[in-house]
């Protein structure tokens, strides 16, 4: 969301779905800043709320059984 890398650790609750190894996480200055780029762009399309609630609404139609609308 703000552009950064990110340090994550893989524990089984998906944080390596959202902070992906050698693209958006990084030490190295120039390569910091380039994977920051990439973890805004995988946030945009992925983690905004908008994108979220979709996400989940979904989810429920597909439970209950309905057809998306």
């Amino acid at each position: 969301m703000y552009g950064t890398p990110l340090i994550s650790c893989e524990i089984g609750t998906g944080t390596t779905y959202v902070n992906i190894h050698r693209q958006t996480g990084q030490q190295n200055p120039i390569q910091a800043r380039r994977y920051g780029e990439q973890a805004l762009e995988r946030f945009n399309a992925l983690f905004t709320s908008r994108r979220m609630v979709s996400s989940y609404a979904d989810i429920y139609r597909e439970l209950a059984g309905h057809d998306r609308e």
